[in-house]
């Protein structure tokens, strides 16, 4: 919309399309080998101040990307807006290349002045599947300060197709957000059939509440039906879409 106004300053003018847009810009830089090191986002705002000129707001953060001589990302440092230290997560990996740990300097910031280990102790079988991962779960809770005792452990099993069997899970304490004899122990079975090797999982059996999920296929191996024990099912249609 153009035209003249007056405004709350009892300025008058003319109004132009675009002339008081947010502009953003976002530039990169790079290291010899092609990979990001650097991104920044700027915003500009062009506002009236108290005396009702116009004036331009600038505001920008960034990030930048460190890297292991093999090419693995092993940092990304955040640059927080207002905050002095800035925000890194500090990626580990094993001797094979495979992701192994998450962290973060976030004790600058926390009241319990503890970094934050978001996920270690990766482990993996000789075919590279994941078999055990401990990922942290919040610092929020002042029963919870430590990551030892507020955290989630999952462990993985596979049978001999590659199919992962099993999946089991333990909190590292009762007091933190999960209740003992519930959901702090959970384990879940996976079921495939015994005599079509078509790769569909027939069932899944959950420890913490029994519930047994059961899947039926179409002869061309389309979803058709799931059903609960003893919660309920639904039926699919020809597509693999549920309808009731």
């Amino acid at each position: 919309m153009s035209g003249p106004y007056t405004d709350a300053h009892g300025t008058t003018g003319t109004c132009t399309p675009g002339a008081n847009a947010t502009t953003y810009a976002e530039t990169y830089t790079y290291h010899p080998a092609g990979g990001v090191t650097g991104k920044t986002l700027t915003v500009n705002r062009r506002n009236r101040d108290s005396g009702g000129s116009y004036v331009t707001n600038t505001a920008s953060t960034a990030v930048t990307y460190g890297y292991y001589p093999a090419g693995q990302l092993g940092s990304s440092t955040y640059q927080i807006w207002m905050v002095a230290d800035p925000l890194t997560f500090a990626n580990s990996y094993d001797s094979m290349g495979r992701p192994y740990s998450l962290t973060d300097n976030a004790g600058t910031y926390l009241w319990t002045g503890l970094n934050t280990t978001w996920a270690g102790s990766v482990a993996y079988d000789a075919g590279g599947r994941m078999t055990n991962l401990v990922h942290y779960l919040s610092t929020t809770a002042p029963d919870c300060s430590t990551w030892a005792n507020n955290s989630m452990t999952e462990s993985m099993t596979y049978n001999v197709n590659g199919q992962m069997k099993s999946k089991a899970f333990s909190a590292g304490d009762d007091s933190c957000y999960y209740t003992a004899g519930t959901y702090e122990y959970n384990t879940i079975q996976y079921n495939y059939s015994g005599t079509q090797n078509n790769g569909q999982i027939t069932g899944a059996t959950e420890s913490a509440t029994s519930e047994t999920l059961s899947y039926a296929y179409d002869a061309l191996q389309r979803l058709t039906g799931a059903t609960s024990t003893p919660t309920g099912g639904g039926t699919a249609n020809w597509n693999g879409e549920m309808t009731s």
